[in-house]
């Protein structure tokens, strides 16, 4: 249900904004690594790998946004004998303190992931709360680039897919229009 409220207030807030007339969106893309902590004991596997998200969010001012993403989280791979994989769609309030090109953000992230285990195939659907930080350094009016971690909360489910904390750091390219 808390979802589901931050989700539509988000959405308000952004329609809101939009009659205004004051269009701040941009599309992003992030690159990097994910890790799913404690998916096994790193002589079992190696649980990092490549992360990536595609999405696009509206800057209500300087200071405050919302965001969307669909990304893969990450995979632990079990040394030949399968792999866990963490995909899904991540909502993000995101606060932020501008200093001219340079900007630092504050994110808080709603995730729900899909965990696939190859090894049982077996898959679970499920959803988290996490915290992330980024810094972006905006190349010009139009086009930024950030590092951002983000802390993607605990998925999957521990009697099938198995369950790990997942996060991930990225390098990321923003462009507004």
């Amino acid at each position: 249900m808390k979802y589901r409220l931050m989700g539509m207030l988000l959405l308000l807030a952004s329609t809101n904004a939009l009659a205004a007339g004051e269009s701040k969106w941009y599309a992003a893309f992030d690159y990097g690594q994910g890790n799913l902590r404690d998916a096994c004991p790193p002589a079992q596997c190696r649980p990092t790998d490549i992360a990536m998200r595609i999405g696009g969010g509206y800057s209500f001012s300087p200071y405050l946004g919302t965001e969307l993403g669909y990304g893969n989280f990450g995979t632990a791979s079990f040394h030949g004998q399968g792999q866990t994989k963490v995909s899904g769609w991540m909502l993000s309030g995101i606060a932020g303190i501008p200093f001219d090109k340079f900007a630092v953000y504050a994110r808080l992230n709603i995730v729900r992931a899909e965990t696939r285990n190859t090894t049982n195939q077996t898959q679970t659907t499920t959803n988290a709360v996490g915290l992330g930080a980024s810094v972006q350094y905006n190349l010009s009016k139009s086009l930024g680039v950030r590092l951002q971690y983000d802390d993607l909360g605990r998925h999957g489910d521990r009697n099938t897919t198995g369950e790990s904390w997942v996060d991930m750091v990225t390098l990321g390219a923003t462009y507004r229009f």
